[in-house]
């Protein structure tokens, strides 16, 4: 399995994606990940990852949009942004479609 994984990096190091791959449970995988620099941007508990990530990452796109304005950094900023957009508009939608409440879909959407 380790064949197919990216090299340890920047937040995740070797020896925690040693750990991911020998873990014996989801559970344990999730145990790892609440230890780790991933715990303090994503809520594993809410069972909303994705926003924790989307609120994570626009955040970074927002400061390369600002610090790197001389590179082609801030349109890809940008485009990922508006992503980001893209998919709130499809859940806000999905959710009328669903007819799923309110306070339901706003769970679902990434707020930034």
């Amino acid at each position: 399995m380790f064949t197919y994984l990216f090299p340890g990096g920047y937040k995740l190091k070797y020896q925690n994606l040693v750990e991911l791959v020998e873990a014996s449970s989801s559970d344990e995988v999730m145990e790892i990940l609440k230890k780790g620099f991933y715990g303090s941007i994503i809520d594993f508990d809410s069972g909303h990852w994705g926003n924790g990530f989307y609120h994570y990452v626009s955040h970074v796109y927002r400061m390369n949009m600002r610090l790197h304005t001389g590179t082609i950094a801030p349109m890809f900023s940008y485009m990922a942004l508006k992503h980001i957009e893209i998919v709130n508009l499809i859940t806000i939608i999905e959710g009328i479609r669903y007819k799923l409440g309110s306070d339901n879909v706003e769970n679902f959407v990434a707020k930034h």
